[in-house]
């Protein structure tokens, strides 16, 4: 039931090395785990904005729209997941004495006897690890912060235009002043902010 529960997770949250058993196809250790929690799904954001902007300069509105949209939804979905990899790069557990091993993977250790020296193969862990702390746990929410903040006045355009249409399509018995609202509702998100509310804030 746990095992259940954790692989529907993954697939949520698109977490790869989770969702797929690669350690039957190879024995990647937690370094490999990270990277490819972390780094295929930086690459797969990089590519849809990519062919964004491609379908964008040959005037593909709808399909460049689309590849936006799904960046950004893809970033959504595997920000817990890269996080959470990231964070637990950090989690060393210390023996009795003295030295410390990776919580996740006991092969790796992160310093040596009485609290020595790092490991050299855990410093390269943890120079990974900071990076990518940079694009999910910070950059993540920055880039969220960033494209509502550049977005300001669209947003407050769209939430003007909905409270009017409130007074301008009151609620009838017959249902017919939602139906006028709604549809309204949405030819204003598709105008200001594109089909699916994103593209116009992420394109």
């Amino acid at each position: 039931y746990a095992k259940v529960l954790r692989f529907l997770g993954s697939i949520v949250q698109i977490d790869l090395a989770q969702a797929m058993p690669i350690d039957c196809i190879a024995n990647f250790g937690f370094f490999g785990s990270l990277v490819v929690r972390t780094a295929l799904p930086l690459l797969l954001i990089l590519l849809l904005a990519a062919f964004s902007k491609v379908f964008r300069c040959y005037k593909k509105e709808e399909i460049a729209g689309m590849l936006s949209s799904g960046w950004f939804v893809v970033l959504f979905l595997v920000y817990p997941s890269c996080s959470s990899a990231v964070f637990q790069a950090f989690m060393c557990d210390e023996m009795d004495d003295g030295s410390a091993y990776l919580r996740m993977d006991y092969s790796m250790r992160c310093y040596a006897q009485n609290k020595g020296a790092w490991d050299e193969e855990y410093i390269g862990v943890m120079v990974y690890a900071i990076l990518m702390g940079l694009i999910y746990p910070l950059g993540t929410p920055l880039l969220y912060a960033a494209v509502l903040y550049a977005n300001r006045d669209v947003i407050a355009e769209v939430d003007r235009l909905e409270r009017m249409l409130m007074k301008k399509f009151p609620d009838t018995e017959d249902g017919a002043g939602a139906k006028l609202r709604e549809a309204a509702h949405q030819k204003i998100r598709k105008d200001k902010l594109g089909k699916g509310g994103l593209p116009r804030l992420t394109g």
